[in-house]
């Protein structure tokens, strides 16, 4: 289940998700893992919408 890793930027970070913005077209996984180096951060995410270029994905663990 893993595939090749899509740059993107965390807009929006909660307690149960995250907005990320895509700067270009992406097949973004239904299911797949959030890494955000600078914060030494690793999450397991679901995708819960899309609009754009922009993802919004809940937390599953």
């Amino acid at each position: 289940m893993s595939g090749e890793p899509i740059a993107c930027t965390v807009w929006d970070l909660s307690e149960t998700g995250a907005r990320l913005v895509v700067p270009s077209p992406a097949d973004v996984p239904l299911e797949f893992e959030l890494k955000i180096p600078n914060q030494g951060a690793i999450a397991r995410v679901r995708l819960i919408w899309s609009s754009g270029n922009s993802y919004g994905t809940q937390f599953t663990d």
